[in-house]
């Protein structure tokens, strides 16, 4: 079972909160993942890669698996690696390699998604992308 995001502070001596939902609260419910940094999240809500940020190390805390996801809104000529670069610095921002084991990163270009009207992307853009990933998270990890 999986949640679609949490918040990070805690429901116990941090402030009321009503409405959002802690990652204690989600593990206690027998939780195991938690979705966050979703671009409708971003971009409806208005959530920072500070927000993001500190709702993965709250989620890892409590031994939830994080699905960090990132994506560029337009596919500018490559502007959209240095985006992706720095939604995953500033989202991992402070995370130990030990806990990194819980995280999956979730790739989906904003302008690829049709409700947003856009077109597929590309096996061999996405499959670049992957490495770029990849590479990125080993230079943050080692």
């Amino acid at each position: 079972m999986g949640g679609q995001d949490c918040f990070w502070n805690p429901p116990v001596g941090g402030g009321a909160y009503t409405g959002e939902i802690s990652p204690l609260m989600l593990k206690n419910l027998g939780v195991k993942y938690v979705i966050l940094g979703h671009s409708e999240r971003r971009e409806n809500l208005g959530e920072t890669n500070e927000m993001v940020n500190k709702k993965v190390i709250a989620a890892l805390k409590q031994n939830l698996k994080v699905i960090l996801c990132v994506g560029e809104k337009t596919r500018d000529k490559d502007n959209f690696f240095s985006f992706i670069k720095e939604e995953l610095w500033a989202g991992l921002k402070n995370i130990s390699k030990i806990s990194a084991k819980n995280l999956i990163v979730a790739y989906e270009p904003i302008w690829a998604i049709s409700a947003a009207g856009g077109k597929a992307d590309q096996p061999e853009d996405i499959f670049e992308m992957t490495i770029y990933i990849r590479k990125i998270l080993f230079d943050i990890f080692g």
